[in-house]
């Protein structure tokens, strides 16, 4: 959702926005289309290891593409490293936003050692971005891969059309039952088993609440087979996955929207800033990123992986009465198109950078690169030049001559500058090899 709501603006801003992604949810075939205004490439997603996809191809498929700056997401392994990796060898601007930690919600010991020992691998590929971006301040200064950046990174949050809501929060509050709504996919570490069980709890008490789950995943059968034990199957709903204009019906007909998630794989929870601009009130798990998106939409903070915590906050919000016109205020100053301005001036801070250093060979860490930017040497292209060479006109042979030892120059002290990052890269490539290989003979 983030790279889609960001790339569509950038294009209809005018810029040249492609983007190089997976098939999740699609067939596992190669495809090359344009979305609306925006170039989309799918590669197939097909291996996993620990829940993480393995697709070196993307950042591949980047390296013969032509771009002014690349913005990589992450983190996933071989693609938010080797992303990078591929942006400073074209020598262009990288941006990275760090979405979440890549951490395994899998009990395995060795999945919980292989999460973390990439995060102490990928410090030094992620030094060579020129931007880290994250979406909330507390998150950042929790993740253990960037607690080498404090200080150093920009918090841009994300955002939410709050145009899709424009007609809700329309509804009186419901008297008597109360509807809780959950949406999000069906994984271990969005936590909803605790939800059902906050609810169980809610009801045995004696409060008339019910839950609509709005989602699909893994997770579905157990938690289906969890509210039949619990007694409560009657009243949990479980609405599968829904088309956009249906969601904004569920934000509608609810009372109360939570997000019980129990893990760092939750950043920011954006389905809060959707109830915000639907006027609903909203209950959250208090951990790093998600909390601070709770605190400034006036929310309900829970105890993570504690249903008693859940059930208390969520009675407690059922009792209050929320104005719903601030909720959607709230939301609204922090729609896509702000966020997407904050993108674009960073994009274009660091493209002006470039150019001063260009200008101003003085100015730049690498002062020989002013050759190569030169008019002489820019106003041909590599086949004129070649053919110059062959035709034997001294003064073209020399002028590319220096060009081709400039450009061996630049490739060498680049490889001097990260040679730690590219030995970590490596390293990170092979373990991940060799626990793929011990997983798969397993």
């Amino acid at each position: 959702m983030v790279v889609g709501e960001l790339s569509a603006r950038l294009a209809d801003r005018g810029h040249n926005v492609t983007v190089v992604t997976s098939t999740r949810g699609k067939e596992a075939k190669f495809t090359d289309e344009f979305v609306g205004k925006v170039r989309v490439m799918r590669v197939p997603e097909r291996i996993h290891l620990f829940e993480a996809p393995l697709i070196p191809q993307i950042p591949l498929r980047a390296l013969f593409l032509d771009f002014d700056v690349l913005h990589v997401h992450g983190m996933s392994p071989t693609i938010t490293d080797l992303g990078i990796i591929v942006g400073k060898l074209k020598r262009k601007p990288v941006v990275l936003t760090y979405h979440n930690d890549a951490e395994s919600t899998l009990e395995w010991g060795i999945a919980k050692f292989a999460a973390n020992a990439y995060a102490r691998f990928s410090v030094p590929i992620l030094q060579m971005a020129d931007s880290v971006v994250c979406s909330t301040r507390s998150y950042a200064a929790s993740s253990l891969a960037l607690e080498h950046f404090r200080g150093r990174f920009e918090v841009i949050p994300l955002g939410v059309d709050a145009r899709r809501f424009a007609k809700t929060g329309l509804r009186p509050p419901s008297i008597g039952r109360r509807e809780v709504l959950f949406v999000g996919q069906l994984k271990e570490y969005k936590g909803v088993s605790f939800l059902i069980e906050a609810v169980a709890r809610l009801r045995r008490k004696g409060t008339d609440v019910t839950l609509t789950v709005v989602g699909d995943g893994p997770s579905y059968r157990r938690l289906r087979a969890l509210a039949e034990i619990l007694g409560i199957g009657d009243h949990v709903r479980f609405a599968g996955n829904v088309d956009e204009s249906k969601l904004v019906d569920y934000y509608e007909a609810c009372d109360l929207v939570v997000l019980p998630s129990i893990s760092r794989r939750e950043a920011f929870g954006l389905v809060q800033l959707e109830a915000s601009a639907a006027g609903k009130a909203v209950v959250a798990s208090d951990i790093p990123g998600v909390g601070d998106v709770t605190r400034l939409v006036g929310g309900f903070l829970a105890k993570p992986s504690d249903a008693d915590s859940l059930a208390l906050q969520i009675e407690r919000a059922l009792l209050v009465t929320h104005d719903g016109t601030k909720l959607k205020e709230t939301a609204a100053s922090m729609n896509w198109d702000v966020v997407t301005t904050e993108y674009e001036e960073l994009f274009q801070s660091l493209l002006e950078t470039r150019v001063r250093a260009r200008l101003d060979p003085s100015s730049s860490p690498e002062p020989r690169a002013a050759l190569a930017e030169s008019p002489g040497y820019r106003s041909r292209s590599f086949r004129q030049g070649m053919w110059s060479f062959v035709a034997g006109s001294p003064e073209t042979n020399g002028r590319w001559r220096n060009g081709v030892t400039h450009a061996l120059d630049n490739l060498v002290d680049w490889l001097l500058e990260n040679a730690y990052a590219l030995v970590c890269a490596l390293a990170a490539v092979l373990v991940s090899i060799i626990l793929l290989g011990s997983f798969v003979l397993q």
